[in-house]
């Protein structure tokens, strides 16, 4: 067997051991004591319509969207909360913009809030292009939120050349016009060697 095969193999009997760890995890708590709930982009609503606060660092780090579903753990004072279930995800790029305390991506999707446990992880700021989560069903779910996975790559700068014959070479770089006398430059180039 090769190593590339070897690893794959054991990277299948991961998946299966931890599947097998989440099942024994939810059978030993009884039903009636587990809380399920969707999670809307702050909160996890349950089905009775209770809503318990998911700290914005685990939302985050987890990448939840709109339509999660997580349990509910309860450890003496602190909740803490288990992502149970991913719903159908889309990855979009969008520009980053901040209104009042809100941080908001906007894409061609729309405009979906992203949490400021995100913005700070990823050393964000505004005007910055992001990469976002959303929910595949986001029209029918009305989602507001997106889930930050990173930053996007800046599109390379437009670099136009020059017309043959020209004195003068002007670039243009982003939208900007950079005039630079390029004889000018290589006669003193040439003069101090």
């Amino acid at each position: 067997m090769k190593k590339t095969e070897i690893l794959k193999k054991l990277k299948e009997i991961e998946k299966e051991v931890t599947a097998l760890r989440e099942r024994l995890e939810r059978e030993e708590q009884p039903k009636e004591e587990q809380i399920v709930g969707t999670f809307d982009g702050e909160f996890m609503i349950t089905d009775e319509g209770k809503r318990y606060q998911v700290p914005p660092n685990y939302a985050s780090k987890s990448m939840l969207v709109p339509g999660d579903t997580l349990r509910l753990i309860e450890e003496g004072p602190q909740n803490k909360f288990k992502h149970i279930g991913k719903v159908g995800r889309k990855e979009t790029e969008g520009v980053l913009l901040r209104e009042g305390e809100e941080w908001i991506a906007v894409c061609k999707e729309g405009r979906f809030k992203i949490l400021a446990a995100s913005i700070k992880h990823f050393e964000a700021d505004v005007g910055d292009r992001i990469k976002l989560f959303i929910p595949e069903n986001y029209q029918e779910i009305g989602a507001e939120w997106g889930a930050m996975s990173g930053m996007a790559e800046e599109p390379p700068a437009k670099v136009e050349k020059p017309k043959a014959g020209e004195g003068k070479e002007e670039e243009k770089v982003d939208g900007k016009v950079e005039v630079e006398e390029k004889k000018e430059k290589v006669k003193e180039d040439v003069e101090l060697r």
